[in-house]
């Protein structure tokens, strides 16, 4: 398992944060430390970045607020489908 996986589509390249990452980073410093490393490093040359196993209206408002672009994830999924 790779934990951050850059994927190059047309002229576009996003950063995905693994959800391991996401999941853990309200409750595990570290885990929300590496998620802002992440953001910081995809920012700076203006990579997109998409978090990764999004399950609650806590983990999406805590990526938009350390910068996040994308989400994938169940919370998304109940959010385009009720």
């Amino acid at each position: 398992m790779r934990p951050i996986v850059t994927c190059r589509r047309s002229r576009s390249i996003f950063i995905k944060i693994d959800k391991s990452f996401v999941q853990m980073a309200s409750v595990d410093e570290i885990s929300g430390h590496i998620v802002d490393n992440i953001v910081e490093l995809a920012r700076k040359p203006g990579l997109s970045i998409v978090a990764e196993g999004v399950e609650t209206q806590e983990q999406a408002d805590l990526m938009i607020g350390k910068g996040v672009h994308f989400f994938t994830g169940l919370f998304v999924l109940s959010a385009s489908t009720g």
